[in-house]
């Protein structure tokens, strides 16, 4: 028996035309009175062989005598369950139950979305991180292997070359001296890129407690752990704000970029600028120079890992520094770039979240804005 629509023709209409399954039952039998199109879809059979048929026989089936809907008391909202069509295939839904009354009789409308497809996405997604995971661990265990096997015959080289420079250096003519330099140089470059590379590794995996952070005081500690040289002034333009951040990595964002501004400074009278800006839903923090610049073709290769712009028996660099800080900063849900031109200094921009930061705080006494 179907439920008539009688002159509401047009709402008969509007669930033919859903693409979300409406069955209409009996809350008696709990047989199937209406099902549009959609749901008729789903279940995979025509009117005459869903009408009639008990609800349960193919949404959330049951034990026979026992139906789920009695069980909730008529009433389901958004429940994930599992409709069984003709063909013996599980099919994900969502689904929602009201009661209602038409004319006196008792009927359940009954209303599901297939969500199968969204469910083998998610379920590929957890494969696919499962994968990433397992790819990272690998990864982060191959960087420990490889350093621990380079650091012991290294430690052996850099004992050897310094002995060689301490006992031996004033019997080497000139050249040799030079690549007596050269070799201790490389030693320490090689040291230092094992741990850059160490280092690169554990961002986003070795992970403390955020803290709240007074960003004036962390740059001043910064600015004189790097001991800038007397030709080169560091100013803070305006108060930082406090800040809820991992407080080393944080450090190390301002080491390196601060650090970098310095190393590469070509000008007998260097500044560098430290500011902050707020764009409603960011802090802009930025590390403006007025050394050499950079090319605009450039501007992404300083990111990328072991890239220099110079040559490193030149100016020593291992090329992982902004690498980290990239990492750390887009771990920590914000972004760096780089703006510059040749012969007019750099400006490094990074952002963090507002949402991870605390009100300004105002800069009393010396807070480390003049340097």
């Amino acid at each position: 028996m179907k439920v008539a629509f009688e002159n509401e023709e047009y709402l008969k209409n509007l669930i033919e035309t859903l693409q979300t399954g409406v069955l209409i039952i009996d809350a008696e039998t709990h047989q199937i009175q209406y099902a549009n199109p959609m749901a008729l879809s789903v279940i995979g059979a025509p009117e005459e062989i869903v009408l009639g048929q008990i609800c349960h026989k193919f949404v959330c089936p049951a034990e026979v005598g026992k139906c789920p809907i009695t069980d909730l008391k008529f009433t389901v909202d958004n429940a994930e369950r599992i409709l069984l069509n003709v063909r013996g295939e599980k099919i994900s839904i969502i689904k929602s139950v009201k009661s209602t009354t038409i004319e006196g009789r008792k009927l359940l409308i009954e209303t599901f979305v297939d969500i199968s497809e969204r469910k083998r996405m998610e379920d590929a997604n957890a494969q696919l991180i499962r994968e990433l995971e397992m790819a990272n661990a690998e990864l982060r265990d191959f960087a420990y292997i490889v350093s621990h096997d380079l650091k012991a015959p290294l430690r052996a080289i850099a004992s050897l070359s310094q002995w060689l420079y301490a006992d031996y250096k004033d019997k080497f003519d000139d050249d040799g001296k030079v690549q007596l330099d050269l070799l201790v140089n490389r030693v320490n470059r090689m040291q230092s890129l094992i741990e850059g590379i160490l280092e690169y590794s554990r961002v986003g995996k070795v992970s403390k407690e955020k803290e709240s952070i007074n960003a004036n005081l962390l740059v001043k500690e910064v600015i004189d752990s790097l001991s800038p040289p007397s030709h080169i002034s560091i100013l803070i333009d305006a108060p930082l704000p406090r800040v809820q951040y991992e407080k080393t990595r944080f450090r190390q964002v301002f080491s390196n970029l601060i650090g970098n501004a310095i190393k590469y400074m070509d000008k007998e009278e260097g500044e560098v600028h430290i500011g902050c800006i707020s764009d409603g839903k960011f802090w802009k923090f930025s590390v403006a120079d007025n050394g050499p610049g950079i090319e605009e073709k450039y501007h992404d290769l300083v990111f990328q890992i072991f890239q220099t712009l110079h040559a490193r028996d030149d100016i020593e660099s291992t090329g992982i520094g902004l690498t980290i800080v990239k990492k750390i900063v887009e771990t920590n849900g914000g972004k760096i770039w780089i703006e510059s031109e040749p012969g007019k200094g750099s400006t490094f921009y990074f952002t963090i979240p507002q949402a991870a930061t605390e009100p300004d705080e105002v800069c009393g006494g010396c807070g480390g804005c003049c340097l």
